[in-house]
C-alpha cells in the first residue's frame, strides 16, 4: 500500500539587496539595452488640484520566470552534486526535461499518473518546477512572482505586504549590517546606465599576433576613416567593423543598494520538496544570488533575506507563521539531514536513469 506524504503549502517573503547592478533586458535602443519595464496603476496625489489621480507608470523589475529559472538550474545541480552524479553522463532528453521541463518520456510516449509520482519521488525538482509531455503537463509547484523594486509607488499601489508581522525592510535585530528603508526611495532612482567598450586588437598587446597582411589592412581602414571624417564624410558601419573600432555599448541595471522583493509561493509540497527548495535557495545565494545577465561582466550579486514565511495546511485548516526558515536562509537541520538521506537514497536510480 502507497503511503500518501502530508502537504502543506508555503509562502517565502524575500528581501533582495543586489551589491552589483542588475540587468535584465527587453530590447535594445543603437548600442543601450534597455531594462525591463512593466505597466503598473499608480494612485498619487496631485499637487495641483490636492486631489488623488491614477498613473500607468512603468516600473523596472527582474521577471519572476527569469529568477525560477536560475532556482531550478540551481536545484539541479545540487542533486547532480548531493547524487554524485558522473560529468558527462546524462543523456540530452534527460536534460532537457530537468533543465527546461522538456518530454517526461524522453521518447515522445505518454507517461501515466503513477509513473510521474514515482519520478518525482526520485527527482523533486520536477514537482516544484515542473515538466510536460505529448499528453500530460505537470504544473509546477513552485510560483515565483517578479523582483520589484520596493518603492513608495508600488507601496503606495499596494502591491507590497503591509502585515506588520512581514512588513519590508524593516531591518534585522540579528545582522546590524542589513538595512531599513523607513523612507523608501522612488523607482526612478533605480536604474542607472553602465558603459563598456569593445576594444580594439590594433592597441592592445595582442595585436602584434596578427598576421602582416591583415595587422596592414586594418591600419589602411583607420586610415580611411580618419580621411573621411576630416572631410565631414559619413563612415560605413563595416569599414568601422574592417577597422576593428572600439565599440561602446551600454546597459540600464537597477543599482547597487536599491532593495528589491519578491515572494515565492508554493502549492501544497511534502517536506522533502519544500527541503528542495530550501537547499535551493540556500544554495543559489551561497554561489552569489544572482539575478539577470552579465554575470561574466560581474552584474547581478545580491544579499538576500527571508523577512516571513507562513505555512498553510488543507488538512489541519490553518495558516500559522513558520520558523523552518531562518532570515539567513538557514534551512531546518533535521529536515535538512532527511533531504540529504532521501537524496542518497534514490541517488542509484537517479544515476541509471538520467543516462538512458
Amino acid at each position: 500500500m502507497t503511503t500518501i506524504p502530508s502537504r502543506r503549502s508555503h509562502t517565502l517573503f524575500v528581501e533582495i539587496l543586489p551589491t552589483q547592478p542588475i540587468t535584465h533586458g527587453q530590447g535594445n535602443n543603437g548600442n543601450e539595452q534597455e531594462i525591463l519595464r512593466r505597466p503598473f496603476m499608480i494612485s498619487r496625489v496631485n499637487p495641483t488640484i490636492g486631489e488623488s489621480e491614477s498613473f500607468i507608470e512603468e516600473i523596472p523589475l527582474i521577471s519572476g520566470a527569469s529568477f525560477r529559472a536560475k532556482l531550478r538550474q540551481r536545484a539541479l545541480l545540487n542533486d547532480v552534486e548531493m547524487m554524485n552524479v558522473p560529468a558527462g553522463s546524462i543523456t540530452k532528453d534527460k536534460l532537457r526535461l530537468l533543465v527546461k521541463g522538456g518530454h517526461l518520456g524522453g521518447d515522445g510516449k505518454a507517461m501515466n499518473l503513477e509513473d510521474v509520482r514515482r519520478l518525482c519521488e526520485m527527482s523533486p525538482l520536477l514537482y516544484l518546477f515542473g515538466a510536460m509531455d505529448d499528453s500530460l503537463r505537470l504544473t509546477g509547484a513552485l510560483k515565483v512572482d517578479s523582483v520589484y523594486p520596493y518603492c513608495r509607488e508600488l507601496i503606495a499601489a499596494g502591491l507590497v505586504p503591509s502585515s506588520d508581522s512581514f512588513g519590508f525592510w524593516q531591518g534585522d535585530p540579528n545582522d546590524p549590517t542589513w538595512p531599513a528603508f523607513d523612507s523608501p526611495p522612488s523607482y526612478v532612482d533605480a536604474v542607472s546606465t553602465v558603459q563598456y567598450y569593445k576594444h580594439d586588437m590594433g592597441g592592445s598587446a595582442v595585436s602584434r599576433l596578427l598576421s602582416t597582411g591583415d595587422r596592414q589592412q586594418i591600419e589602411d581602414k583607420q586610415a580611411l576613416i580618419t580621411a573621411l571624417q576630416a572631410t565631414g564624410k559619413k563612415v560605413d558601419k563595416e569599414d568601422r567593423r574592417e577597422a576593428n573600432e572600439s565599440m561602446p555599448h551600454a546597459f540600464q541595471s537597477i543599482i547597487a543598494g536599491f532593495p528589491m522583493f519578491t515572494i515565492l509561493r508554493t502549492d501544497p509540497i511534502t517536506d522533502m520538496e519544500f527541503a528542495c527548495l530550501i537547499a535551493t535557495l540556500a544554495a543559489w545565494k551561497q554561489h552569489g544570488a544572482h539575478l539577470g545577465g552579465a554575470e561574466a561582466k560581474g552584474h547581478g550579486h545580491c544579499r538576500i533575506r527571508i523577512a516571513g514565511s507562513f505555512t498553510s495546511s488543507a488538512a489541519e485548516n490553518s495558516v500559522q507563521a513558520t520558523e523552518l526558515v531562518a532570515p539567513s536562509l538557514s534551512p531546518d537541520a533535521a529536515l535538512f539531514e532527511a533531504f540529504k538521506a532521501n537524496r542518497e537514497a534514490h541517488a542509484e536510480g537517479f544515476r541509471a536513469w538520467v543516462a538512458q
